[in-house]
């Protein structure tokens, strides 16, 4: 027999009524808190505490708790009352971040409001976020509703009138971003971006007057923004805070009406699922990303999320399937786009698509390919450094495979590109690298090796 529940008199106001309340709903569904927390992805521990008053509930708690206790939107209404519109703070507002960016939220008023109630958490409070755990499985329900999601219509807007000049300088803050984030790589200007949402885009979206137009544009802006520090997380091997990212990136593109935009960032979100080998969810969104791509009629989103799928494939040891994919991409690209490309996917020149390919290469084990692509490419563009370093661990790692190994060509490509090492803030290339490094220790003697490891160490001293 349980314990008998702590009364939460009448008399007790703000958090404890709507605790009480909570409870209330929560017992005449026959849910246990562990149950509750279970279907509104938070912890049953929270659930317990938001009952006893101890924890502020927040507005996507609410929203959630209101959906499943089918209680008509009272929960978010008594929290509305309760806090008078304020945004929440550190005591009452984002009470369990972790979970709650994880949510695909239906209305897309709510969907702005969780999205800068996570930039401002991050802002005031970043270990809430920088923690969070990777949680398998959680890119299958918003890419789902991604796919059958109907369109969404705006919401009204209050206080000053912003027009289309508002826009463009979020794009062109998009297009600075990323240009600063291709070079040194995700670490260098994640800080810069995170306060720009909070304080620049946050107000727009919350306090101005737009008509559709610009108010898709706002909402289109603010998903690149999302998606950018989702990746410069994923690049800086903080997985669990690009998941999160990522989610309300996809979510407010959806907003947007952006089908292109939306498959650009399924193909971000692919590519980070390849990294941590779940080769499954890396096809499942590459695969929906090209369709978004097809279906806006913009070739180089398709062309890029075809050849993810071929790494996909690749990861998975079906060489024929990632050739197809390859061949896909290639004709894609040569595809001509129904309206001028966007800024953001035009990095994706067919120089990128070779890299791509040489990753295919090296992931099927085709390593004299990996080479021959290398070859014909030559060296990346100087203001992509971390291209530049990831192909270069590539190349270097195909030298050193067992039946046809090259220590000093390894050792000698990884050196052209030590110069870069210093700079570079993106942990992915790093850890490329170290791979590489790892394999060339069994090679210590060699004197090429030893003075690869005396230069990288006199620049890492540097560095530090």
């Amino acid at each position: 027999m349980g314990r008998p529940l702590k009364e939460l008199g009448s008399a007790r106001l703000g958090a404890h009524g709507l605790g009480a309340e909570v409870r209330h709903r929560r017992v005449l569904r026959g849910l246990s808190q562990e149950r509750l927390g279970g279907l509104v992805h938070f912890s049953g521990a929270l659930v317990g505490k938001i009952e006893k008053g101890e924890r502020a509930a927040s507005l996507g708690f609410c929203e959630r708790a209101d959906a499943v206790l089918e209680t008509g939107g009272v929960l978010a209404r008594m929290l509305h009352a309760s806090t008078d519109g304020r945004r929440p703070g550190p005591a009452d507002g984002l009470d369990d971040p972790a979970a709650e960016s994880l949510l695909w939220v239906d209305d897309v008023a709510a969907a702005v409001r969780l999205s800068c109630r996570m930039w401002g958490a991050e802002v005031d409070r970043r270990a809430a976020l920088a923690s969070a755990a990777l949680v398998a499985g959680a890119f299958a329900s918003p890419l789902a509703l991604w796919l059958w999601g109907v369109p969404d219509a705006l919401p009204a807007g209050g206080g000053r009138r912003v027009g289309q000049g508002e826009v463009d300088a979020l794009w062109a803050m998009c297009g600075s971003l990323a240009d600063a984030d291709h070079r040194p790589g995700g670490g260098y200007a994640r800080s810069t971006l995170t306060h720009y949402l909070d304080a620049v885009v946050r107000p727009v979206l919350l306090d101005a007057v737009f008509d559709e137009r610009v108010g898709r544009g706002l909402l289109g802006a603010a998903a690149r923004l999302c998606d950018l520090c989702a990746f410069m997380s994923f690049d800086s091997a903080e997985q669990g805070l690009a998941q999160r990212y990522f989610v309300q990136a996809l979510r407010l593109a959806h907003g947007s009406g952006g089908r292109a935009l939306g498959g650009h960032i399924l193909g971000d979100m692919s590519m980070q699922a390849h990294h941590l080998g779940d080769a499954g969810r890396a096809l499942e969104l590459a695969e929906a990303g090209y369709r978004a791509g097809r279906e806006a009629g913009s070739p180089s989103t398709a062309a890029r999320c075809a050849v993810l799928a071929g790494r996909a494939h690749a990861l998975r040891g079906d060489a024929a399937a990632a050739a197809r994919s390859r061949l896909l991409a290639d004709r894609r690209l040569d595809a001509t786009a129904a309206e001028p490309e966007p800024r953001w996917i035009r990095f994706f020149t067919p120089a990128q698509l070779a890299v791509e390919s040489q990753y295919i290469a090296s992931d099927v084990g085709d390593h004299r390919e990996a080479r021959r692509i290398a070859d014909e490419l030559g060296a990346p563009a100087a203001d992509m450094q971390r291209r530049r370093v990831l192909s270069a661990a590539t190349l270097a790692d195909a030298h050193l495979h067992p039946a046809d190994t090259d220590v000093d060509r390894a050792c000698a490509v990884l050196t052209e590109v030590l110069p870069a090492m210093p700079a570079l803030t993106s942990v992915r290339a790093r850890d490329r690298v170290d791979g590489v490094r790892r394999k060339l220790a069994r090679h210590a003697g060699r004197a090429c090796v030893r003075e690869f490891e005396q230069r990288h160490e006199q620049l890492a001293l540097v560095a530090g």
